[in-house]
């Protein structure tokens, strides 16, 4: 009977001062996102492959385009991505060129493909936005800015935590931003450079995509002139004024 007594009181001690490992979890995801709020203000220039998949399963249609990204963060920040590759359902891998230039202001597409140019105003001249916002409107790209503010449009939990990677579950809440584009968006970060490696978004209407970021080059010399793309004079050309 004393044993039985002495067994049940360690035991009782024992859950009193060792916490829930669930307990802790909230504490660590506050952890993570400081850390990348902080990498990311550090961010001057960023370049890397992409691979962007969009599936829409009720269509049974998939596309994967692949490409590269390049930011530059000094003063006004500006974003490329250059999609050169594409291949959609089960046809082969096809060359195409598809442009996409954010500067704060606008955001152009050039396609060449079919031609057209569409410019479209996303901010005021006078209070342009970070790059990598305008673009989270057109990709499942987060993490690169405010990421101080993601916990006002997601519910973010842990789903695992490793030496190399860090993946996170981010749903969106019912006043988001992005609630009617993104039911949930399921993120990896790497933990050596502490910046996101892939954004996995499922739509309300279940589209999946994909956005994966890899052979990333951080903080290095850029020129200005990446950003600066010579359009075809027979391109037709669509502007967009800015929504009031």
């Amino acid at each position: 009977m004393f044993e039985f007594a002495t067994f049940m009181i360690i035991t009782l001690v024992g859950m009193l001062t060792c916490p829930d490992p669930n307990a802790l979890k909230p504490d660590r995801v506050d952890a993570i996102l400081a850390r990348l709020n902080e990498t990311s203000k550090d961010l001057k220039t960023y370049q890397a492959k992409v691979v962007y998949i969009n599936e829409q399963p009720i269509l049974e249609t998939k596309a994967l385009r692949t490409g590269t990204l390049f930011f530059k963060g000094d003063g006004r920040s500006k974003m490329r991505v250059s999609f050169t590759t594409l291949k959609q359902d089960n046809e082969p891998v096809a060359p195409t060129r598809e442009e996409y230039v954010f500067d704060g202001v606008d955001m152009t597409r050039i396609n060449y493909d079919l031609k057209s140019v569409e410019i479209r105003q996303l901010s005021e001249p006078n209070h342009p936005l970070d790059a990598f916002e305008l673009a989270s409107r057109y990709w499942p790209i987060i993490g690169f800015a405010k990421v101080d503010e993601l916990k006002k449009d997601f519910d973010v939990s842990l789903v695992s935590d490793t030496n190399t990677v860090v993946q996170l579950r981010l749903k969106s809440l019912p006043s988001s931003r992005y609630a009617q584009d993104y039911a949930f968006i399921d993120f990896w970060i790497d933990t050596g450079s502490y910046l996101p490696l892939r954004m996995s978004a499922q739509s309300p209407d279940d589209i999946i995509s994909d956005f994966k970021l890899e052979d990333a080059v951080v903080n290095k010399k850029m020129n200005d002139d990446v950003f600066d793309i010579e359009v075809p004079e027979n391109f037709g050309k669509n502007i967009i004024p800015l929504e009031k």
